[in-house]
């Protein structure tokens, strides 16, 4: 080559229209490609620079141009008869990442700018080169995700279609570059204390070789471009994905959304059904991140075909070359097929599907997304001296001992899609304010919606109070301070500890026995055990284990306990196991406890009968997961002052227990003040309720000390595998069968005071079971349809 760059590749160097050349023009990385006219490959040449004009200038544009087919021609040169400065090109065709169509011919010149023949190139977006040589020229729809991101669809009559590619001004979901700046802002996050990621903190001073102070003269010299900045963008993704960073899972979820939204919404409003192609430096280098993107957009855009790579983005540029000169697109890529290399640069978008080779009309078998478990566990046990709430009215029963400490157990579930966090704590029950400092931290810190989060209590009678309900033990504010950072903790420890699953079972087994119905002697009672055993890669199993009985074995003694399901955890954890307890609907189920009888013993034969039922005979799920809300409009007796009053002397003159009529008395008051202040008080409210579906199968919570009617009704609909549960955020008291409505019980009324709250309606349990059957009916059955159960 004579004289620099420009003058060589702009004069004497391509005087002979023998080479058709392609390059894929990125904003990182950019390949040329060069073909005989035939379509043979000749040479290919990677240049770790970028075309892109817009970020770079047109000058530079053109001189990493002309150095990259410089570089290329010398390669043709070493495998053709003819010496380097004899070879020229028939046709070049640049796909630029500067583009989101074809240029035209004022921006091909200036492009050029007397440097290249503007007779010679075509200048088209990457996208477009991507498209061409992933799907040979068929109408398809290509994912960017390298520096920038880009969605680019060709519908069958020619017409190109876009979303994204907004540029690093704006940032494009799951590019590098944003990636990158999300990671870096949640480092800074940390570093100032608030919130954001210590990994991210550590990995960016790392990154950037400075301290936290020059993180940001780094990212504002000028001497760092883009790519240079995008290049941490795996940073945030081996947070997320490798160490289970809450703040990088976050980042993650955030950017595959909103980036399978935007491609759901293209193919739905232009041609649905289009094969769908991945491209670019994020899926290329990243396997988990080519199988999160196929499980988001097939949720959003179910029936969605992914199909193989055939040829790289710079081939594809070739072929819209040659296509210029009146060559077949389908003869000429056969040819190259039939030629070009295999190249690790596109390898894995070739064959990340299915290694075997696809027809283009053929769709690619189902990919199932990687299946994540994780554990954590924190310590809620009070300080001694703390009241304990339970078993009757002022009893002032202050805690002289910890005979078993108490925890909150966090178990996180991620699917590729769904991520998810079951939590049980150790308590009669939480409070609002405790639960939203909770949901609030967790949707701040973790992402973790609130429709994602079931946050529950095992409703032991032998731990301290969280809400003060008149006469049942006195709240420690300092105590309670202390529980939302607990669970939290918990929380982000089940996240960090995140690992592959290899099999989730389901067993259950009935329990002889143990437990009665107190509301309706001989009444019904759950006697099946259920529960999920997850098996994880190279890490402790989780079981999910439930059973529905008041945790009252230990009676009424001044010892924290977390009653039986401290038990059952340990006999779990003898085995090396995690156990998560999740109570079931216990409201009118207590334990057997015989006159005389050791407590102690009980309490262990109950556990091991709930531990046995795990070595019964396992029956395989799929990985599959989902969440979901639901309103239940609770309907409450309406009652005027006089209704009032007369509920209050029934409750004095029928007290059974010391201090009951105290405790109605003062719920007699409230509801009179509140009734003088707002006029009326309502005959119904809206109540929340959570499904959890763990492989087709629903887990579902109430805020109530739910009966076992509700649960059975529930199965009605649901099928016996469901799991139903008690206590769920602030418990709102019994929610007791109409049975014990008309029977005038305890739970029917007198329990209610300590809420402040005014009774249910007779069959309200029994009509809240129905509405669960069919509120999540569908979702339970489509959910494990789709996973194929």
């Amino acid at each position: 080559m004579r004289g620099d760059i420009m003058t060589g590749v702009g004069g004497d160097m391509f005087k002979y229209d023998d080479i058709i050349i392609g390059v894929d023009g990125g904003g990182t990385r950019s390949t040329a490609a060069a073909f005989d006219m035939d379509g043979r490959f000749l040479a290919r040449e990677t240049l770790e620079a970028s075309l892109n004009s817009n970020t770079i200038g047109f000058q530079a544009a053109r001189e990493n141009l002309c150095v990259l087919i410089g570089r290329l021609l010398k390669r043709c040169g070493e495998q053709s008869p003819k010496q380097c400065g004899e070879c020229g090109y028939a046709r070049l065709a640049v796909g630029s990442s500067a583009l989101n169509r074809d240029a035209d011919g004022a921006f091909t010149k200036r492009f050029c700018g007397g440097v290249f023949p503007v007779e010679k190139v075509t200048l088209l977006s990457d996208a477009r080169a991507a498209l061409t040589g992933a799907a040979l020229g068929q109408p398809g729809m290509v994912v960017i995700a390298g520096t920038g991101a880009l969605a680019y669809l060709r519908d069958a009559a020619g017409a190109e279609h876009t979303a994204l590619g907004w540029g690093s001004l704006i940032g494009d979901p799951f590019s590098g570059y944003s990636l990158a700046i999300d990671g870096v802002r949640a480092a800074l996050s940390y570093n100032e204390g608030n919130g954001g990621s210590a990994r991210l903190l550590h990995d960016a001073l790392c990154f950037f070789d400075t301290d936290a102070a020059g993180i940001l003269d780094r990212l504002y010299n000028r001497d760092m471009d883009r790519r240079g900045i995008a290049a941490f963008g795996r940073f945030t993704l081996e947070a997320a994905w490798t160490y289970g960073d809450p703040a990088a899972m976050a980042i993650v979820d955030k950017h595959l959304n909103e980036l399978a939204h935007s491609c759901a919404s293209l193919l739905a409003q232009h041609t649905p059904g289009l094969g769908v192609y991945l491209h670019g430096g994020v899926f290329r280098n990243n396997p988990r991140a080519r199988e999160e993107f196929y499980a988001r957009l097939g949720v959003f855009s179910p029936g969605v075909h992914f199909r193989n790579t055939a040829l790289p983005p710079e081939a594809g540029a070739a072929l819209i070359a040659f296509a210029a000169l009146g060559k077949s697109i389908n003869v000429v890529s056969e040819v190259m097929m039939d030629t070009i290399p295999n190249d690790s640069m596109y390898t894995a978008l070739r064959d990340g599907v299915d290694p075997a080779p696809l027809d283009n009309d053929d769709p690619v078998p189902h990919v199932t997304p990687p299946f994540y478990a994780g554990y954590g566990r924190a310590d809620i046990t009070p300080p001694i001296g703390t009241e304990l709430a339970g078993y009757g009215y002022f009893l002032a029963r202050k805690a002289e001992r910890v005979q078993d400490a108490l925890s909150v157990v966090a178990v996180y579930l991620h699917s590729g899609v769904e991520r998810v966090i079951v939590i049980s704590c150790d308590l009669l029950g939480l409070s609002r304010d405790v639960c939203g400092a909770v949901l609030e931290s967790l949707a701040a810190q973790c992402g973790i919606a609130l429709d994602h989060v079931m946050l529950v209590s095992v409703h032991t009678h032998t731990g301290p109070a969280i809400k003060y309900h008149t006469g049942c033990g006195e709240v420690s504010p300092e105590y309670v301070a202390t529980l939302a950072p607990r669970i939290l903790e918990a929380c982000i420890g089940a996240i960090a500890d995140a690992k592959p699953v290899l099999s989730l079972d389901y067993r259950k087994a009935t329990i002889d026995g143990h437990v009665y119905n107190r509301s309706d002697n001989g009444g019904p009672v759950d006697r099946t055990a259920r529960g999920f055993l997850i098996k994880r890669d190279n890490a402790p199993d989780i079981v999910i284990a439930s059973h529905a009985c008041h945790p009252v074995f230990s009676g009424r003694m001044s010892a924290v306990s977390p009653d039986y399901p401290g038990h059952v955890r340990r006999l779990f954890e003898a085995d090396g196991q995690h156990c998560l307890y999740l109570n079931g609907a216990c409201g009118d189920v207590d334990p057997i406890v015989p006159k005389g009888a050791d407590r102690h013993a009980l309490i262990q034969a109950y556990a091991e009968s709930i531990y046995h039922a795990f070595r019964s005979q396992p029956r395989a799920l799929p990985l599959s997961l989902s969440s979901k809300r639901a309103s239940f409009q609770l309907r409450m007796i309406n009652v005027d002052e006089g209704g009032i009053r007369a509920i209050v002397n029934r409750a004095v003159d029928t007290a059974a227990m010391s201090g009951q009529a105290d405790v109605a008395r003062a719920w007699g008051d409230f509801m009179l003040d509140k009734l003088n202040r707002e006029g009326s008080l309502p005959d119904s409210e809206s109540v929340e309720t959570v499904c959890v579906t763990l492989g087709g199968i629903p887990i579902i919570a109430l805020p109530f000390e739910t009966f076992i009617i509700t649960g059975i009704n529930a199965r009605a609909v649901l099928g016996e595998d469901v799991l139903t549960l008690g206590c769920l955020e602030e418990p709102l008291g019994y929610l007791p069968s109409r049975a014990d409505v008309e029977r005038g019980q305890y739970a029917s009324f007198d329990a209610f005071f300590l809420y402040k709250r005014l009774p249910a309606l007779a069959g309200e349990a029994e009509r809240l079971g129905e509405f669960i059957g069919s509120a999540f009916a569908d979702f339970a059955i489509t959910n494990a349809a789709s996973m194929g159960n």
